[in-house]
């Protein structure tokens, strides 16, 4: 069902924004497609690839595409924000608790760790845009932590 005539993985032809003048093989829009990603909540698109299209190949396949790339790169920017979002939600209910490491965690911005050496040029833009959004998500959240 994802693989055209000769064989090959359909990848922009998925999506009606990106299909072209072939609408054989669409099977969603690129939003379904976002909304699908985020509820399966799986930043490495296995689960989303196994349940909505034809499998880890066919992802690799959608990942390599010159058009869709960019497009994936910010779902799992997106959900990845997400995902740390919630995780810094349960860590300050645990410090509301009274958990020390919990508490410490939110006082040393342990979300904000990276591993030793200089991070790559690709690193640094991507880690940007991510702390931007969490920094707009937890903006109010910071500042209640810090009185």
């Amino acid at each position: 069902m994802f693989k055209d005539s000769i064989n090959r993985w359909v990848t922009t032809g998925l999506f009606k924004e990106t299909a072209g003048p072939n609408k054989e093989f669409i099977c969603m829009s690129l939003k379904e497609a976002r909304k699908a990603f985020m509820e399966c909540g799986d930043i490495l698109g296995v689960d989303f690839a196994d349940k909505h299209l034809g499998g880890f190949q066919h992802w690799k396949a959608i990942n390599a595409s010159p058009v869709l790339r960019p497009i994936i790169t910010e779902w799992e920017e997106e959900l990845e924000v997400r995902i740390r979002s919630k995780q810094i939600k349960r860590i300050d209910t645990l410090a509301e608790e009274g958990q020390f490491q919990a508490a410490k965690f939110l006082a040393d911005r342990g979300w904000d760790k990276r591993a030793a050496g200089k991070p790559s040029k690709e690193e640094v833009t991507r880690e940007t845009k991510v702390q931007a959004k969490i920094k707009d998500s937890f903006s109010a959240d910071i500042a209640r932590i810090k009185r």
